[in-house]
């Protein structure tokens, strides 16, 4: 007579649960019977997701990569665009010099003359007091000292006089032409 081989079996008392048969006896290890292999140990079947659940992963996924994204989109975003104004600032700078004094002033006093000012025949400006390396963008409402230049003015009859010139930019770049007396004090 053959005895049965060692494996798990469906138990006699409760068919949701297989029992090992080791050859002789029958052992106290049991498991929860499989669906659809009786005699087979219970092998916990993975778990799937249902559709729905799935397409819940997935949109939840993306919604979290936006929601990053959104992020640092709303760091980098208004980061670049200050780093843009102060490169344009600086290049504003950059561009100042008493050479350019020379030739706003002198176009100013023949576009748009001053009350008894006559126009500009030549103007020969050396910088004075120079802060183009150093000048930090100011903040809004703020003009900051650029540069000064001063020398000699010569009108369109040969008048000549001794002039001193101080550019102030804003925040945007925008340049103010200011003429101070020969102390460094503003003019009236």
């Amino acid at each position: 007579m053959n005895a049965p081989t060692p494996g798990w079996y469906p138990d006699p008392q409760r068919p949701d649960l297989v029992r090992w048969f080791d050859g002789t006896v029958w052992t106290a290890h049991v498991a929860p019977a499989a669906p659809g292999a009786p005699g087979a140990p219970f092998a916990a079947a993975p778990r799937r997701r249902s559709a729905g659940m799935t397409a819940l992963v997935i949109t939840l996924s993306v919604l979290g990569v936006l929601f990053v994204v959104g992020i640092l989109a709303a760091i980098a975003i208004p980061v670049y665009l200050n780093q843009q104004k102060v490169d344009a600032f600086r290049e504003a700078v950059d561009a100042q010099s008493c050479e350019r004094v020379e030739d706003d002033w002198t176009r100013l006093s023949v576009e748009d003359p001053g009350p008894g000012e006559r126009p500009v025949a030549s103007m020969d400006l050396a910088p004075v007091d120079d802060e183009r390396a150093t000048v930090q963008r100011p903040g809004a409402g703020i003009k900051v000292h650029v540069l000064t230049c001063e020398g000699i003015l010569e009108d369109d009859r040969g008048d000549r006089s001794f002039v001193r010139i101080e550019v102030q930019m804003d925040r945007d770049g925008q340049g103010w032409l200011t003429p101070l007396d020969p102390t460094g004090a503003g003019t009236p």
